[in-house]
């Protein structure tokens, strides 16, 4: 049915028979399949594919996640293993935490 607002742009019935009347039936037939074909693809293709959209998105959106916990892994590996190689540098430089008793070093005897 048709709103009482003229500017939705949507016909009456009584318009569309009166017009109907007017116009051949193959043109009327037309947009019959035209209106139902449309139909159709609002209520299946479009659903459709916007799951298939979500689908994709979801996938998407795991494999960033993925790819971001390995990164953190991968920069917090890095980050330990630097850490160690300064430590081990200055250990080296100072005589070593473990280093010879006797020596006047700091570090554990």
């Amino acid at each position: 049915r048709c709103s009482r607002n003229r500017g939705s742009g949507c016909i009456a019935d009584e318009t569309w028979t009166r017009a109907s009347n007017l116009i051949p039936a193959s043109a009327v037939s037309s947009a019959r399949s035209t209106r139902d074909a449309h139909q159709a693809v609002q209520e299946n293709t479009i659903p459709a594919l916007l799951r298939r959209l979500d689908n994709e998105i979801a996938q998407l959106n795991e494999a960033v996640e993925s790819h971001n916990r390995r990164q953190t892994i991968s920069e917090a590996v890095n980050t330990f293993s630097e850490t160690l190689n300064q430590g081990s540098q200055q250990n080296r430089s100072r005589g070593g935490y473990f280093g010879n008793p006797s020596s006047s070093a700091p570090g554990i005897r």
